[in-house]
């Protein structure tokens, strides 16, 4: 099975929203054999994940994981951006270190793709 981590670390959703469409690309290329495509933000990509965002930008994030798209955020980022747990969206899932998680991610096999 294809693997692949699409990294964000700007608050930028014009480049978020090109992200899902190529994550979206990805999920139709690759229906047949399988993907695992897996969403990390850090740095102030974490903005774009909490619940205060545009709905176009949550809608897109659901529709993603209901196809079995994982979106994570790092907490170290949260911390320094001072935004509180209870702000991520409800499927998003908060690992310690985004930096972390996408080294781990990588080990295991994972792509890297920079949004």
């Amino acid at each position: 099975m294809n693997s692949v981590v699409i990294h964000i670390d700007t608050d930028d959703s014009v480049r978020l929203t090109k992200a899902f469409f190529s994550a979206k690309n990805l999920l139709e290329t690759y229906k047949e054999e399988g993907i695992q495509i897996v969403f990390i933000a850090n740095g102030d990509g974490v903005k774009l994940f909490t619940k205060d965002r545009e709905n176009s930008l949550k809608d897109e994030m659901l529709s993603l994981y209901k196809q079995g798209v994982k979106f994570m955020v790092s907490q170290n980022a949260l911390r320094e951006t001072h935004i509180g747990l209870d702000s991520v969206l409800e499927f998003v899932n908060v690992v310690p270190s985004g930096i972390v998680e996408m080294v781990k991610l990588s080990k295991a096999g994972y792509q890297y793709i920079k949004a």
